[in-house]
């Protein structure tokens, strides 16, 4: 008699990152990731250079597998796309995730979750991986959709880009409905699988600009947000 797979409580984590030219961060960028994270998923951007090469190698190093070989449940995909920009790469990664989950590949390879968080992080560096607890957290309860970073008040941000922060932070506000958000620009956040499969991806922001984008469209259809 088969023993019947355990569900974890836990969700199950993606970590998305859409990459351009990284060759300087990649690696570091990957090896930082936690073992335990379920599933990474590289957009590459239209590098010119050795990203995808190196992020393949450091996936393979870290003890990743690619996503059909079952030997592992940590596991990575690289997708290739031509230079869209990051608004992009992060949509038509966003989308591949519905379509694994559509396709009941998350559910077969990885039989012991039943939600799935996916977790937006940059090729370079900057965003802390010490960090993703906190952005999932929120989310295990029914409380929010997403939850984005906050980097204002932190050591080393430029007086000038505080103050740019700050005009735009009074806009944003207003303008997306979320009257408490401090750091309109940060785009490390975590979110739930099912406010993904409600976005609308008819309407779109290729490039830089797109976190002001999601907080707009996020704001207009009602999404509940959380920043820490």
């Amino acid at each position: 008699m088969t023993t019947p797979e355990v569900v974890s409580e836990e969700p199950g984590v993606i970590i998305l990152i859409p990459a351009h030219n990284e060759v300087e961060y990649i690696k570091k960028t990957i090896s930082s990731i936690p073992k335990n994270i379920d599933l990474v998923l590289l957009i590459n951007d239209g590098s010119t250079d050795f990203t995808e090469k190196i992020a393949e190698d450091e996936f393979i190093k870290s003890g990743r597998v690619i996503f059909e070989d079952s030997s592992s449940e940590s596991k990575f995909i690289i997708l290739n796309q031509v230079n869209l920009g990051v608004g992009a790469a992060v949509c038509n990664g966003l989308k591949h995730i519905l379509e694994l989950d559509s396709n009941n590949k998350l559910e077969t390879f990885f039989p012991n979750k039943n939600k799935w968080v996916v977790v937006i992080m940059d090729a370079d560096g900057q965003m802390d991986p010490a960090d993703l607890p906190n952005l999932i957290e929120p989310l295990k309860s029914d409380s929010f959709d997403h939850v984005k970073g906050n980097r204002i008040g932190l050591k080393g941000m430029p007086i000038i880009r505080k103050i740019g922060s700050f005009l735009l932070k009074r806009l944003m506000r207003l303008a997306s409905g979320y009257p408490k958000i401090n750091d309109t620009q940060c785009g490390y956040r975590a979110i739930k699988l099912e406010m993904i499969k409600m976005w609308n991806f008819n309407n779109s922001w290729d490039d830089f600009g797109y976190t002001n984008w999601w907080l707009l469209e996020s704001g207009r259809r009602s999404f509940r947000l959380k920043e820490v």
